[in-house]
């Protein structure tokens, strides 16, 4: 299987299976398996055996409850329809299903800022006049543009938990976002 194509079934049918309201069992994974076997799943069991650290993940997810699996699936769902939201093709789709749960054009503009500009980070600088955003690029620094500067902190949380940017802090205190390997595929990928 592909990978992207293997998380996405084994994560479907670990959902399909559960919504079906199993209860948790002493031998949940034996049980999973019976019933991949039941619904014709052959490279999905052969994948699960043949893969060792596999087996050992979908053992240790299914031994939480149905309640904690299925946040967690929500939670998957939420970030994949808020990055689906921007690439083409999938963005439809996205907007169907959850039209209120998709980064915000600026969000997207802060990414494509950092991105363009070839840096790997920006700081978030106050002032008694305001807050600043200042990209650090070498040989020189320059603010971001935001214009609805009250939603910053909601896209920035956004883009963080997405992977797309890794919070942490300068050498003064100051907030620091930093550019990831999901922002290269994420802008690789979009319209």
């Amino acid at each position: 299987m592909e990978p992207i194509s293997a998380f996405a079934t084994i994560v479907g049918l670990i959902s399909a299976y559960k919504s079906e309201g199993r209860s948790t069992s002493a031998d949940e994974y034996q049980e999973f398996s019976d019933w991949l076997h039941e619904k014709r799943h052959k490279s999905v069991i052969t994948e699960l055996h043949d893969n060792h650290l596999l087996g050992l993940s979908v053992k240790a997810l299914l031994k939480e409850s149905n309640e904690s699996i299925s946040e967690k699936l929500s939670q998957l769902d939420d970030s994949l329809v808020r990055l689906a939201s921007n690439i083409e093709g999938f963005k439809d789709v996205a907007l169907s299903l959850k039209p209120n749960n998709l980064l915000s054009e600026q969000a997207i503009s802060i990414l494509r800022q950092l991105y363009f500009s070839n840096a790997s980070k920006f700081v978030e600088r106050k002032f008694s006049a305001g807050t600043t955003f200042c990209i650090l690029a070498t040989p020189k620094i320059f603010d971001l543009e935001i214009p609805e500067v009250r939603f910053v902190d909601d896209d920035l949380a956004q883009l963080c938990q997405l992977d797309l940017l890794l919070p942490g802090y300068y050498e003064n205190g100051e907030r620091m976002f930093q550019i990831t390997r999901a922002t290269e595929r994420f802008f690789s990928n979009s319209i």
